[in-house]
């Protein structure tokens, strides 16, 4: 499995004990900048816009989308981005294409523990990308419980296959990042091209 690395430096690492955290962080966080584009980093199918329909900015806003690779099935889980996203539930997206933009929606705080205000959020201060990986698993049916996610994907509900390893399910995406070649960089920019010539046919998008 190959994921494209998200843009930005790490600002705090997966598994990290901080001040700020009550339990060990089950992402990674990357700051590149309040309103910087956020690409997808592997294809897969978005299952969840958590809290859009909310247009508080200081209401967390997530995007989560279900891969298929070649290690089984992965929930990708893009956090903290600003209202408003390029994608909708249902869309297979491709490696390489803009879903939202970063942000710093949610309760939140710096590293060095100052809790982040509504008029910090207002200033775009605090902006990062947390991103997640999980592996998941399909059932046939709903049970309660916090592995399960609340969402379905090819009509089955997916719960989470490492629900009791400490970190929510969660595993280090680190390891499995890589930098694209330029031939690698012209196939993920065809796919993306692809993609958003369906979207504009389907009226998506205008242009």
């Amino acid at each position: 499995m190959r994921i494209l690395k998200p843009k930005g430096w790490i600002s705090s690492g997966f598994g990290a004990y901080e001040s700020v955290r009550e339990k060990p962080h089950t992402g990674i966080d990357f700051v590149q900048g309040y309103r910087k584009s956020i690409i997808s980093a592997h294809e897969g199918v978005v299952v969840e816009l958590r809290n859009f329909t909310n247009p508080d900015p200081q209401i967390y806003k997530g995007i989560s989308v279900i891969a298929d690779t070649d290690q089984g099935l992965y929930e990708l889980h893009y956090g903290h981005v600003l209202p408003g996203t390029f994608v909708e539930v249902g869309d297979f997206i491709p490696e390489g294409v803009m879903i939202a933009y970063e942000g710093n929606t949610g309760d939140m705080n710096f590293s060095n523990g100052q809790h982040v205000t509504a008029e910090m959020q207002a200033q775009g201060l605090g902006a990062h990308l947390h991103f997640g990986l999980r592996p998941v698993v399909l059932d046939a049916k709903k049970i309660s419980g916090e592995h399960y996610r609340p969402y379905k994907y090819q009509g089955k509900w997916v719960r989470c296959a490492f629900k009791d390893n400490g970190y929510e399910g969660c595993i280090n995406s680190a390891p499995y990042f890589y930098t694209p070649t330029y031939a690698q960089w012209l196939g993920i920019f065809r796919k993306v091209v692809e993609f958003l010539s369906k979207q504009i046919g389907r009226g998506n998008i205008s242009i």
